[in-house]
């Protein structure tokens, strides 16, 4: 597998993203992991990265509960500045784990929630949902229908 270019870790807690990054670097995953503390600092630094042509992180590990801006306004703030052609896989780590938080990072477009604390189970998982979109995402799929039956005949009809 290869590595991916740079994860982006939002996250207020140093001691959380101290574990974060031991786990990371240790997985061997990321040329380059790039921590900030709030929202605000997150999204000044992409700002800055896109004023200077360089493209957003493949990856973004997002906390909800932050100071100065947290993870819900950040989301929205992403979102309007996000580059539409390759936009960064965002997985939200929170400690939260109730529905209204779920729901709402899932309309605010979040490719993956999970609860903190990472670990190499839930890195592998946020590796297999944005390698697993980038390979789908831009392909149409053809469908042969080897055994001539009623649903087969359905399912190419409608493809």
């Amino acid at each position: 597998m290869s590595k991916i270019d740079e994860i982006l870790l939002i996250e207020d807690s140093e001691t959380c993203a101290f574990l974060n990054k031991r786990i990371i670097d240790g997985m061997n995953i990321c040329e380059s992991l790039v921590i900030k503390t709030n929202g605000q600092n997150a999204l000044d630094y992409l700002i800055s990265q896109d004023k200077n042509g360089i493209s957003p992180p493949e990856l973004i590990f997002l906390d909800l509960k932050m100071p100065v801006m947290d993870g819900f306004d950040f989301l929205r703030e992403f979102r309007k500045l996000m580059p539409k052609n390759k936009p960064p896989a965002i997985v939200v780590l929170s400690s939260s784990d109730l529905k209204s938080d779920i729901n709402k990072t899932a309309e605010l477009g979040v490719d993956l929630y999970l609860t903190k604390n990472l670990d190499s189970y839930k890195v592998n998982q946020a590796i297999r949902k944005i390698r697993t979109t980038a390979i789908y995402s831009d392909k149409k799929y053809h469908v042969l229908a080897v055994d001539n039956n009623e649903i087969n005949n359905t399912i190419v009809k409608h493809s």
